[in-house]
This record gives structure tokens, C-alpha cells and sequence, in this order.
């Protein structure tokens, strides 16, 4: 259907890129404003995919058009969010997401101009929406943790995972790609988020999900991978992404 194509991100790794911070930083540090400003940036991932059809130059003027009208829906419904949230909150607490989202911007142009694949430009977007998720803990006000070792938490998640796809997609490609590099990234990742639940600057049991992560960069590259395909490789990754959420969730409030 044309509204699917130019209305909905096609990307299965983007929607739990994206939703993963969201989710996990209502669960921990619930608030109305929270919950608005989750639901902004929600809105925000969408409108990626009508904006990428308007400047790309090979779209049909009908494929355009209808996207078009789709991004004045999306803004329409984030400036009211908006609107919603400022009347409420601390505008204070609004500007890591101020940042987080110039961020977000900025790799939304090297998307455009066909960069975002490079590692660099993916780390810009976990930076990015890393940021607006702490925006989301600030509004509750209470969030017995620091926000910004809450972010490294979520950093912890996102950074191997970008470099565990490129170099999985790479494989699938035949294409050169450090399996040492990957386990390297996850095994950092462990060992910061274990050292901050040693010090109590995060629940005791965080690093859980950061081994199941670890165990996934394992699998993946031995003769127990399970992901043949892109397509697998970004469902797999949803489903990984959702135990990260769970286990962290329990944790945090228990």
C-alpha cells in the first residue's frame, strides 16, 4: 500500500533502535510529560520516512506528494505533544532532548545523503536518541539513579550492537569484518556496566542483559548462528533489544 511505503520505517533494527530507550525509561521513571515526550519521539522515528522521500530524487511526484501530506500529519500531532509538555514541565529538563535531537537530525542528513551506514554516523544516532530518552527520566523527577549513568547503560546497548550488525551484515555480504573487534565491544560493555552496579550507580543485576548481548556476539559468529539474512539479522536484534528492556526493567524496580 502507498501510505505503508511512505508512512512506516521499513528498517526492523530502527524500530527497537529507537524504541528500546523509550520504553525502558517509562518503565523506570514513569511521569505523564515522560510518557508525551516517549510518544514525540515515536512520532519524530516516523516522520523519518516521509521526509527521505521527499529529498530523494528517484521518488514519484504521487509517492512525494502523499508523503508530504503524511509529515504535516506527524508535525502536527508532535507540535501539539509539544505544546502539551511545555505547558507542564521544566523547559530545563527538555534541553538533553534539545541536543539529543539536533543529533537526530544530523544523521537524518546523512541518511539522505546516503552515509548512514558508516559506524560514525550510527553512533551520532545512539548519542541522540540516548539523550532524548534522559529527558524522559528528568521529567519524572524522582529517578533514584544519575540520569547520565542511566545513559550510559543505554550506550552500553547500542554501541556493540552497531558494530556486531556491521560487521554481520558485512559477513553476509563477504565482505571484510572484525569478529574480535565485535566481542571486544560487548565484553567492554559487561565490564562498565558490572564495575557501575559494583559502585551501586545502577542495579546489581543490570550486567545480566549485557551478557545475554555478549552471548549473542558469540553465537552469531559460530556454527550456532541462527541469523542467515539481513532480515533475521534485525528481528533477532528486536527480540534481543526487548530482553535488554525486560531484564533491565525488573531490575531497576525491584
Amino acid at each position: 500500500m502507498l501510505l505503508n511505503k511512505v508512512a512506516i520505517p521499513k528498517e526492523h533494527g530502527a524500530w527497537g533502535f529507537v524504541l528500546e530507550p523509550l520504553i525502558l525509561s517509562l518503565i523506570v521513571a514513569f511521569s505523564v510529560n515522560g510518557l508525551l515526550l516517549a510518544l514525540a519521539s515515536f512520532i519524530l522515528f516516523l516522520a523519518n520516512q516521509p521526509i527521505k522521500i521527499i529529498f530523494t530524487k528517484s521518488i514519484s511526484t504521487k509517492h512525494k506528494s502523499a508523503a508530504t501530506k503524511i509529515l504535516f500529519f506527524y508535525s502536527s500531532i508532535i507540535f501539539l505533544l509539544f505544546v502539551a509538555i511545555i505547558v507542564n514541565a521544566k523547559i530545563v529538563y527538555l534541553l538533553p532532548y534539545a541536543f539529543g535531537l539536533l543529533l537526530m537530525l544530523l544523521f537524518l542528513f546523512f541518511q539522505i545523503n546516503n552515509l548512514g551506514r558508516y559506524l560514525f554516523f550510527e553512533f551520532i544516532q545512539s548519542f541522540g536518541i540516548t539523550l532524548m530518552a534522559i529527558s524522559i527520566l528528568l521529567m519524572n523527577g524522582s529517578f533514584q539513579y544519575n540520569v547520565w549513568i542511566f545513559g550510559i547503560l543505554l550506550l552500553s546497548r547500542a554501541i556493540p550492537t552497531i558494530i556486531y550488525v556491521n560487521a554481520k551484515v558485512k559477513e553476509q555480504k563477504r565482505k571484510d569484518y572484525s569478529k574480535a573487534a565485535t566481542n571486544l565491544a560487548n565484553s567492554i560493555s559487561v565490564l562498565i556496566v558490572f564495575l557501575l552496579g559494583w559502585n551501586f550507580l545502577l542495579p546489581e543485576f543490570s550486567f545480566l542483559a549485557s551478557i545475554i548481548l555478549l552471548l549473542r556476539s558469540e553465537i552469531g559468529f559460530s556454527k550456532l548462528n541462527f541469523t542467515k539474512t539481513v532480515k533475521q539479522i534485525g528481528i533477532a536484534e528486536f527480540v534481543y533489544g526487548s530482553l535488554f528492556v525486560v531484564i533491565n526493567g525488573i531490575v531497576f524496580l525491584i
